[in-house]
């Protein structure tokens, strides 16, 4: 969830939980390593870089997964969104 969105990390104290039968049926939302997670609500520029031990976690609802192709280096495009000169080309997206 957006709340648990930290600074280019997931802060796993308080993170919702749900069955293992409701991540079967939510399987197309399953976090790989590598993934990075935007908040969809509030602040949208709030992103975490997914790490190996958070494979099979579910992206919630409020979330926005981005996974990128295997060439591509996703946790260096982690930081370099996270940027202060490129962050804000984010938010004047229509």
């Amino acid at each position: 969830m957006p709340q648990n969105i930290g600074d280019n990390v997931i802060q796993e104290e308080g993170i919702a939980r749900i069955t293992p039968e409701d991540s079967k049926r939510l399987a197309r939302y399953l976090l790989e390593p590598g993934d990075i997670v935007y908040s969809r609500q509030c602040d949208v520029e709030r992103r975490a870089w997914v790490r190996e031990e958070q494979t099979g976690w579910i992206c919630g609802t409020g979330c926005l997964r981005v996974r990128l192709g295997s060439s591509a280096d996703s946790r260096f495009m982690s930081y370099y969104l996270g940027h202060p000169d490129v962050e804000p080309g984010l938010c004047s997206m229509p």
